[in-house]
C-alpha cells in the first residue's frame, strides 16, 4: 500500500478505538461494538495501540514532505476524512450490530444520551418521527 493509504488506515483505526472509548466512558450502549464493557474496552485499546504500533513499527515513517512523506495540508485532509469516516462507520456498524438493543421504552432521551438505550438509526428515526408529527 502507499504511504497515504497507510496513513488513512492508521487514523481510521485509531479513531474507531477512540469512538469506542468515548462510548464506554459515557455508557452509550448503542454505540458499542461489543455489549460486554470489558471486551469492548479491550477492542478499543487494541485498535488505538495496534494502529500506532503497526503504522510506526512496520516501516520507516519519518519521511520529509519533500520526499515521500505527507505535508501538513495532506495530513490534515487525510486525518479529517479518516476520522469522519470512522465516526460514520461506527454509527452504521453499531446500528446493525445492536439491532436488538432496547429501543428506549418510555423515556425519550434526546441527543447522544438517546444512544444509551438505542442505536443511532433508531434514535434518529424516533426523533424525526416526533419532529414530523409536530
Amino acid at each position: 500500500m502507499s504511504f497515504e493509504a497507510d496513513y488513512i488506515l492508521f487514523i481510521f483505526l485509531a479513531s474507531l478505538g477512540v469512538v469506542q472509548l468515548a462510548a464506554l466512558k459515557n455508557r452509550l450502549k448503542g454505540l458499542c461494538f461489543i455489549r460486554i464493557p470489558v471486551l469492548n474496552l479491550a477492542l478499543a485499546l487494541a485498535l488505538v495501540a495496534g494502529s500506532f504500533l503497526w503504522f510506526f513499527i512496520s516501516e520507516p515513517r519519518n519521511l520529509p514532505d519533500t520526499g515521500d512523506g505527507l505535508d501538513g495540508n495532506q495530513q490534515a485532509m487525510y486525518s479529517v476524512v479518516a476520522a469522519i469516516s470512522a465516526v460514520l462507520f461506527s454509527l452504521a456498524a453499531t446500528s446493525l450490530i445492536n439491532l436488538g438493543i432496547h429501543r428506549g421504552g418510555d423515556r425519550q432521551e434526546s441527543g447522544l444520551q438517546a444512544m444509551r438505550r438505542a442505536t443511532y438509526f433508531s434514535a434518529l428515526r424516533r426523533t424525526l418521527s416526533r419532529l414530523w408529527k409536530d
